[in-house]
């Protein structure tokens, strides 16, 4: 197996994709499952377990997308920066430091989402015949966070080093056993809700080490006890790439928090029909996801490199891949998004409203998924060139225009468009803000590289 992937040469294109296509088959097995995982909570346990769970995603994503997937997200720029520099003592000493980070901020995190589960859930008013569930999942997957945040920092070191293969292959493994033990936990010792979360730290588990002995068998990254010694300068890097990163991510889960808080106001169905179509969120994004995560290596080794220039031609080749899969892919879920639907439920006497809610809203998502694309590929080339600011300002615009979507245009169009349903101004808050990101950070690296190439022609971008 290749453990690394020196990507300062050669075809950026060929490149791109050489990387992304195990993010995007890694993606695929991931959300698989989650399909799986829905349909055996929907159809073993029911609609209202199917709710719970609904009902927690956004509080506990938010709150992993900040302290677990926005540090690594960081962390993982200056990684790519220092094996493109081919720094590798600064690189074994990034990650030890980062291993200090995560501990006490999956800690804290642990700890704060133990205690504030329920109240945070009854602040959302989540729907009282669903509280205990999703209390009882939320408690679950909080204990074992650093767990998950010991998983995603492994990756992040491995897939900053050009190896997206060994992460492929830790999904594949843990997919798999997730399903076996969702099916276990949940049909045969009738765990519930409790036991769905349970089975996904476990194999989170396996994962874990999985990734971890493939990082020792790479022996330009393996820790002594002095890579951990005198990183205070070090550590300041990490936080100064990672924050922003984190904070772009809380405030979008933000805009999320907001939207759940209106949805729960409609009661258990309308949550359980908006639910639905995250389980196929991660279908819809796979392209995007993979080339957001080849571009941020791409850049982020070449601009440690110095050789920005490379970096004008990687985003250009990113761009069309993703343009035209965004495309094809809204094509498909257009088309068939409300038999993909009917897959998560099963005699309930609702499903007819159940599907409408679920296909209106995922319709939505379809429609503004090349915008989405979009959002990836900026966020991401501006990313790896050190920049995590504009990133960050563009968590506030999605954020602002999130909730001005779900709390103005139901009303919007009651009064204005009577012949459409109100909803449908919740239905499209998501896209709102993905459109208006998007137009911030395409405007923001066209002026980016312009300023750069006014610098020093060279580096254009």
């Amino acid at each position: 197996m290749q453990h690394t992937m020196d990507m300062t040469s050669g075809k950026p294109a060929r490149l791109l994709v050489r990387f992304a296509v195990p993010m995007m088959l890694g993606g695929i097995c991931q959300h698989l499952y989650s399909i799986v995982d829905s349909v055996i909570v929907g159809r073993l346990i029911g609609v209202d377990a199917f709710a719970a769970i609904g009902a927690t995603a956004l509080v506990y994503w938010t709150s992993f997308s900040v302290v677990v997937l926005g540090l690594n997200q960081g962390f993982g720029i200056l990684f790519a920066q220092r094996f493109g520099a081919k720094d590798m003592d600064g690189l074994r000493k990034a990650f030890a430091q980062a291993i200090i980070l995560a501990a006490c901020f999956g800690t804290a995190i642990a700890a704060a989402g133990l205690v504030f589960a329920r109240p945070l859930l009854s602040l959302l008013h989540t729907p009282a015949d669903i509280m205990d569930d999703a209390a009882l999942y939320l408690k679950v997957l909080y204990g074992g966070i650093v767990l998950t945040a010991a998983y995603n920092l492994v990756g992040s070191l491995l897939r900053a080093l050009g190896n997206s293969k060994t992460p492929l292959y830790a999904v594949l493994i843990s997919s798999v056993l997730n399903i076996a033990l969702d099916t276990l936990f949940v049909a045969v010792f009738r765990l519930g809700v409790g036991g769905v979360a349970a089975a996904t730290l476990v194999a989170q588990l396996f994962a874990f080490v999985y990734c971890l002995a493939a990082l020792r068998r790479i022996q330009t990254v393996r820790l002594c006890r002095d890579d951990f010694r005198c990183g205070g300068k070090t550590a300041l890097t990490l936080l100064g790439y990672a924050i922003p990163l984190a904070l772009r991510n809380g405030i979008i889960s933000a805009g999320g928090l907001a939207v759940q808080y209106v949805i729960n106001g409609y009661g258990t169905l309308f949550v359980a029909g908006m639910s639905a179509p995250k389980r196929f969120y991660g279908i819809m994004e796979l392209v995007g996801g993979g080339m957001e995560g080849a571009v941020a290596t791409f850049v982020g080794q070449n601009f440690g490199a110095n050789q920005t220039a490379r970096v004008r031609d990687g985003v250009r080749a990113a761009r069309r891949i993703s343009v035209w899969s965004a495309v094809l892919i809204a094509a498909v879920f257009c088309l068939l998004g409300r038999q993909m639907l009917s897959l998560l439920f099963v005699g309930d006497a609702q499903i007819d409203e159940l599907l409408d809610i679920g296909n209106a809203h995922l319709s939505a998502m379809a429609a503004a998924l090349p915008a989405l694309y979009m959002l990836f590929v900026h966020r991401s080339a501006i990313s790896g060139m050190g920049n995590t600011l504009i990133p960050m300002l563009s968590g506030f615009v999605e954020l602002a225009m999130r909730i001005l979507a779900v709390f103005i245009l139901p009303a919007l169009i009651a009064a204005r468009l009577p012949g459409l349903l109100p909803e449908w101004g919740i239905y499209v808050a998501e896209s709102v803000g993905w459109v208006s990101a998007a137009v911030l950070l395409t405007g923001s690296y066209a002026v980016l590289g312009k300023r750069l190439l006014r610098a020093d022609p060279k580096r254009a971008v």
